[in-house]
């Protein structure tokens, strides 16, 4: 199972990627990254972070003797190691996924965790606090419409921190535009997740002895209308409110099989090709 020294060995390997000196030993080989200077973009792939959900706790790290909740470890280990290698970088932004909600409220714990990290590690910070500029740059009238204050997309928040919310709930689903506003100055975008969104479907309907669930394997979002509109529904909040729209994972796997990685592939276009 997973231990605290996985947790550890995670943000060290995030920020080793990030200096450009992460190697792994695998017996006799060793594997490195290639030196910036050598690779023929010169740059790394983005990063995205993703800590684990709010669900699990870091059972052997304790306050109190309590375990701590594992997002908040590890997102702390994470802004202040990663981010101060991203903070560095000329197109520094320290930016996360964030899996396994179900509601806005469990969002804005993300937004006040990111607080705290901006005004504990000052090399998170663009200018002031994040608070003070939270304050500071509200309007009165919400285009969410949630009736509350809402921070002016138009100005710039003071963290290098932003964030993009997994829907792969069904709860989730019914609460995309609450989830942006309750990130407030770190949203960046909504990402439409496929198995897990499949899956907490499942899980739902299972619990209803009403509710019928096709096979999952015809479920599909260029034919399925109620996935179709799901993820209609994505990029419509974030073109709404200027955040990104980002695809899911396709779901058809490679293969050693020629025949069967070829379906799988076309499978693959065809699926971003409605994306797009």
């Amino acid at each position: 199972g997973h231990t605290l020294g996985d947790t550890v060995r995670a943000a060290i390997n995030r920020r080793d990627a990030l200096r450009g000196t992460l190697e792994a030993r695998v017996g006799d080989k060793v594997y490195r990254l290639v030196p910036e200077e050598e690779r023929a973009s010169g740059k790394l792939p983005f990063f995205m972070h993703r800590e684990r959900g709010l669900h699990l706790d870091e059972r052997e790290f304790t306050v109190d003797g309590k375990p701590v909740s594992a997002t908040l470890l590890g997102t702390a280990l994470t802004c202040m190691h990663a981010g101060a290698e991203h903070a560095r970088r000329a197109d520094g932004g320290c930016y996360f996924y964030i899996p396994k909600t179900e509601s806005a409220a469990e969002v804005r714990i993300y937004r006040d965790l990111f607080d705290a990290c901006a005004e504990l590690m000052p090399h998170l910070r663009v200018t002031g606090l994040v608070r003070e500029f939270n304050k500071a740059h509200t309007t009165s009238g919400s285009s969410f419409g949630l009736g509350t204050p809402t921070v002016t997309a138009s100005v710039a928040p003071p963290s290098i921190i932003r964030a993009i919310v997994l829907i792969e709930s069904l709860p989730a689903v019914w609460e995309m535009e609450e989830m942006l506003f309750a990130l407030g100055p770190y949203a960046a975008g909504l990402n439409a997740a496929r198995w897990d969104l499949k899956a907490s479907m499942i899980e739902y309907a299972m619990g209803d002895p009403s509710s019928v669930w096709p096979d999952r394997f015809g479920v599909d979002i260029k034919s399925t209308p109620f996935m179709a509109n799901i993820f209609r529904r994505l990029v419509a909040v974030c073109l709404k409110h200027g955040a990104v729209a980002i695809g899911g994972m396709a779901t058809a796997l490679p293969s050693r099989d020629a025949s069967v990685n070829a379906a799988a592939a076309a499978s693959v276009r065809a699926d971003k090709e409605w994306e797009a």
